[in-house]
């Protein structure tokens, strides 16, 4: 479909694309066609289940039944009409015509499944106005199906114990799972073996194996990747069959089976079909290795770590939980208790996003380092100097010395190497600016000390970044809380921290209560700290309007430099995040009750 700039006008002034980027409502609007209707022309017709999706741009519309031309509802600008029987697969109980003139941006409800998923926020728009989450059922049924058949290829024989991991506790999750591979003595529940030497029968078996006995919820094929890349019939017929691969692979081996890989990747791809890894860490190894290898998504898990399992199990059940951190200097330790909260809540976070000091903790906890081990380095590489604590403002003169010299890159090598954000254990994305487009940059590969570096790059503190035809600040200019970001990366549920939710109501000794004699005119540095932090507290507001959920730590009075207090400031996550805990639970329990069950509760007598 060619997109017109009518459609791209309209597309843009509709409330339904609130949060689209540019790049988005462009190939949006090559999925649309603008539609003109005169008054009385009918838009939808009851009892056709075929009937479209239309995002109303101007007019207004009547809803009747079939039997009356009396109108039961109106509905004007930036309605979606025909979305709610496109959930629900059925037919319209209603007809609609045009009441007014009337244009209306059409999408093919034939293709509407591939361009919400292409579009999340658009989903989440759509979702919200006919009263939905993406945690109903029916939307994610309609939406998400699960995948039925998923293949498991092992690079060797050591992670062949994961795959029985992943099977037992789909098992656990009351699942029914046929089972079929190519190892005689497959430790996998009740599985049925398969010889892929036997290269012309194969494929005529695998039907045969997987309808034995009753129909299940999944399928599940586990083989040797380097016997099935011999037997061509077998690999052709998962190609075309599978919903789902998997390649679970260790460091050690991949180097040596990168141009088979690559083989299969090929192959994959002209069938515009895509692979997942699983890397299989030795224990005490927080990242994965780096790799050419081109793939969707990758999982780092540790065999005898359930956690990182769970992330795979998640994946395998469609559920994506993400976190968007915002900046906040010294106040952002607070996120260390807000994920200590969560860990201890048993919440395991699937994807990560953050801005300012929100990437700088959440990089060095996905690449592996402990809720603790973050607390105590900061506290130690941060605290303020004994010279400093003796001048006026030393907290932001020892700050700007550290990015006016330079030190930030050596203090965080110390503890990230030259890992890239693509090798840690956690998905994570980091959020800039580029000063000469005014845009902002989500990096989600390349080196993660750089990665933090053009996050945390604070205006009028320290030089941009100037590196591959960008210049480089915080990304706080624009974004506080990248929940966006989340978003369109296809998170099911997005928690926000968001650290700027309020301002503190002594603006350098100067109160709502200060009598005029008393008040003290600030300098003009002071002025643009002040004028930072109010942008930053209105913009947050907006960032965190498309988050499920809204952890807001009470961290106004702290110092943007007291990086000293960083248990303390710990402490202020942690309780902002225990009282939502419940909450947090009933909507997981919403998006899968089998997944994330509710605790019980006990009753007296």
């Amino acid at each position: 479909m060619v997109m017109s700039d009518e459609t791209l006008k309209q597309l843009r002034q509709l409330d339904l694309t609130v949060g689209m980027n540019e790049h988005a409502l462009q190939s949006l609007a090559g999925d649309c066609s603008m539609q003109r209707f005169q008054i009385d022309e009918a838009i939808i017709e009851a009892g056709r289940r075929d009937n479209d999706v239309f995002l109303i741009a101007s007019g207004r519309v009547r809803s009747c039944l079939p039997d009356s031309a009396e109108p039961l509802d109106y509905r004007g600008a930036g309605a979606a009409i025909g979305f709610l029987p496109f959930l629900q697969n059925t037919a319209s109980k209603v007809n609609v015509f045009a009441d007014r003139e009337l244009v209306a941006l059409r999408l093919d409800a034939r293709q509407l499944p591939t361009v919400l998923q292409r579009h999340p926020i658009l989903m989440r728009n759509l979702l919200r106005c006919v009263g939905l989450t993406k945690t109903d059922t029916l939307v994610r049924q309609r939406l998400k199906p699960i995948a039925k058949r998923v293949a498991f290829l092992h690079t060797g024989e050591s992670t062949r114990h994961t795959s029985v991991q992943l099977v037992n506790r789909l098992h656990q999750l009351d699942e029914s799972i046929v089972c079929v591979s190519d190892q005689p003595d497959s430790k996998l529940p009740l599985a049925r073996p398969v010889n892929l030497a036997q290269q012309t029968s194969v494929p005529q078996t695998f039907p045969v194996v997987e309808t034995e006995g009753e129909p299940a919820d999944r399928i599940v094929y586990d083989f040797s990747f380097s016997t099935l890349m011999d037997s061509p019939a077998a690999i052709s017929w998962l190609v075309e069959q599978m919903d789902q691969f998997y390649l679970l692979l260790t460091p050690d081996c991949h180097q040596t089976l990168t141009p088979l890989i690559s083989k299969l990747i090929d192959r994959l791809n002209e069938q515009q079909r895509h692979i997942d890894f699983i890397w299989q860490l030795a224990p005490n190894t927080q990242v994965a290795p780096k790799t050419e290898l081109q793939f969707r998504r990758d999982f780092k898990v540790h065999s005898d770590e359930s956690v990182s399992l769970e992330r795979v199990i998640h994946a395998l059940r469609n559920v994506s939980i993400g976190i968007a951190m915002g900046g906040g200097a010294a106040r952002g330790m607070s996120h260390f208790g807000v994920l200590r909260t969560l860990e201890n809540a048993g919440i395991v976070i699937d994807r990560m996003a953050g801005t300012s000091v929100g990437a700088m903790v959440g990089v060095i906890y996905c690449c592996g380092h402990s809720v603790d081990y973050g607390i105590d380095h900061f506290t130690q590489s941060l605290k303020l100097p004994w010279p400093y604590t003796k001048l006026p403002n030393g907290g932001r003169l020892f700050l700007l010395r550290k990015f006016r010299k330079c030190s930030w890159d050596s203090m965080l090598r110390e503890h990230l190497n030259d890992w890239t954000l693509a090798q840690a254990q956690i998905p994570i994305s980091t959020v800039c600016v580029d000063l000469i487009t005014g845009k902002q940059l989500v990096r989600q590969d390349g080196d993660a000390v750089h990665a933090i570096l053009e996050s945390i790059n604070l205006p009028f503190m320290a030089v941009p970044i100037c590196r591959d035809g960008k210049v480089m600040v915080d990304g706080g200019l624009t974004n506080v809380v990248p929940t966006d970001v989340l978003i369109n990366q296809g998170c099911d549920y997005v928690i926000a921290v968001n650290l700027s939710n309020r301002l503190s109501r002594n603006f350098e000794g100067n109160t709502s209560q200060t009598p005029t004699d008393d008040m003290k005119p600030p300098n003009l540095g002071q002025v643009w700290g002040r004028v930072l932090d109010v942008h930053t507290c209105n913009i947050s507001q907006h960032s965190v309007q498309q988050a499920d959920l809204c952890i807001n730590p009470n961290v106004a009075e702290i110092d943007i430099t007291n990086f000293g207090a960083t248990r303390r400031i710990a402490e202020i996550g942690r309780h902002a995040c225990e009282p939502v805990i419940p909450d947090l639970k009933q909507a997981l329990h919403q998006l899968d009750a089998k997944l994330f069950p509710l605790p019980e509760t006990s009753t007296s007598v």
